[in-house]
């Protein structure tokens, strides 16, 4: 909030206040806990003391300004990378499912062949078993008239 109040004195040229807010910004954020808030206090304070041309002051919060700005592009960088990463994890992830489900169908396809094929086996053997029994009896028959 104090860094808003200190853009918006900024953009009013109300110099003091916007400095004074920037400050405040700085303290509550002391360890620069926040990179964003910690960059957009730099670098107001850099502009303030650019414009009042006070250029030691400002070139030392132009360089803490920048310092920040590295770091927090750098977490910026590293969060980006990591969701692509997370990303690429869970396009392969589906892309094994997708696989292992066509492989399941496969197994479920040939498991049905396999079932399949012993019932046409027990098919031909039974129908072997009724053609001897009946060559049999015809056997049988025709002896007996004979």
């Amino acid at each position: 909030m104090n860094n808003t109040l200190a853009k918006s004195y900024y953009q009013l040229n109300n110099l003091p206040s916007a400095r004074q807010y920037a400050l405040t910004a700085l303290k509550v954020n002391k360890n620069i806990t926040i990179l964003k808030q910690g960059v957009d206090s730099y670098k107001l304070l850099y502009l303030i003391e650019k414009q009042r041309l006070n250029i030691n002051l400002a070139l030392s919060y132009h360089e803490k300004y920048s310092e920040l700005e590295v770091e927090h592009l750098e977490g910026e960088k590293a969060k980006h990378v990591a969701f692509q990463l997370a990303k690429l994890q869970a396009f392969e992830h589906e892309k094994q499912i997708k696989l292992l489900n066509e492989a399941n169908d496969f197994l479920a396809a040939e498991q049905v062949l396999a079932k399949n094929k012993v019932a046409n086996i027990q098919l031909i053997i039974t129908a072997m078993t009724l053609i001897i029994i009946m060559l049999a009896i015809g056997g049988n028959t025709f002896m007996a008239i004979s």
